[in-house]
């Protein structure tokens, strides 16, 4: 009676170990298709990131080709447009060239591909600057969105602020100032500390002049998000030149042009709005906390000092709301 059950159980027994069996072979084979991928994605990663080493270092050829076409000459709008779509392909390709080696950093043969990726950056860091410099100061506005195009690819939204500020905004801030102190020196009722005057002439240029370029980076799917002129260009350049060439503006001892010019440079940070597209936009720029309005010109976060303290500048407002109460009492 038992044998048909011993039977039943052998082959039971059989079969279960040949599933196991076939499991193990599956799970191997899975295992060997896994590690096959791996290394297949790792090939390709490798061989994606030599050829667009390769074709950055192509497109640089071509850049020093059209230089030397084009000549050290001042150059054209059209010439000048030629290099700056040139330059935005060399960062789109960098771009991919910095991602892939990211993703490979630990691979040796990518870190061997590293001081040539480095300097390859250096030179578009470079060539970009003097584009954008150079379409700043002629006013090229296509070639400055080209080159700004191009400073968002590689990451470096620092590079182009500086060049903004330096370019096109100081000159501006400069020219004003120095216009307030020549009317000063002919006999003008102008005095050197008041920054009303300097303030509403400059915030005309900055809308004239920069308006046009705040605008465009703050425009819906334009890309150019990262940049902050409001702040790190255009505030940190009034900021610094009005503090070295009018520190008297910042000087609590004469009360009442302390106050003036306080009011001034608030009535200064709230016509800058126009600027923008929208209230989030401005405050987004300053990266400051709307309700805490206390300094002038140095609210934005990257500037080091705040001109105006809260100490002072409510000492010396009830100071002046309460003397012509004085002879009263």
């Amino acid at each position: 009676m038992r044998t048909p059950f011993v039977m039943l159980k052998e082959r039971l027994l059989a079969a279960q170990k040949a599933v196991q069996a076939e499991l193990t072979a599956l799970d191997q084979g899975l295992q060997r298709r896994q590690q096959a991928a791996k290394v297949k994605a790792l090939l390709e990663l490798m061989q994606d990131t030599a050829h667009v080493m390769s074709k950055v270092e192509k497109l640089l050829v071509e850049v020093d080709a059209l230089e030397a076409q084009q000549g050290d000459a001042t150059l054209t709008a059209e010439a000048l447009d030629s290099r700056t779509r040139l330059y935005e392909r060399v960062a789109g390709e960098v771009s991919r060239l910095k991602y892939f080696l990211a993703k490979g950093q630990h691979l040796p043969s990518l870190q061997q591909l590293q001081p040539r990726a480095d300097s390859a950056v250096a030179r578009l860091s470079l060539l970009l600057r003097q584009a954008l410099d150079a379409a700043l100061r002629g006013g090229h506005q296509p070639a400055v969105l080209h080159c700004l195009q191009a400073f968002a690819a590689v990451g470096d939204a620092a590079g182009a602020e500086q060049v903004v500020q330096e370019a096109l905004v100081l000159p501006l801030v400069e020219s004003t100032i120095a216009q307030h102190q020549q009317g000063k020196g002919h006999g003008s009722v102008l005095a050197s500390d008041q920054l009303a005057s300097v303030l509403d002439a400059l915030l005309g240029q900055l809308e004239e002049q920069c308006g046009w370029l705040v605008g465009a980076t703050m425009a819906p799917q334009s890309g150019l998000h990262a940049f902050d002129f409001l702040g790190s260009s255009i505030l940190a350049a009034v900021d610094q030149q009005v503090f070295s060439t009018m520190p008297g503006a910042f000087s609590p001892g004469v009360p009442a042009t302390f106050l003036s010019n306080y009011g001034a440079a608030m009535r200064f940070l709230e016509q800058l709005e126009g600027m923008c597209t929208t209230r989030a936009a401005f405050q987004v720029n300053l990266t400051i906390p709307s309700a805490v309005p206390l300094h002038c010109l140095s609210l934005h976060v990257n500037l080091p000092t705040a001109h105006w303290g809260r100490p002072k500048t409510y000492k010396i407002a009830w100071y002046a709301l309460a003397s012509p109460k004085v002879p009263q009492l």
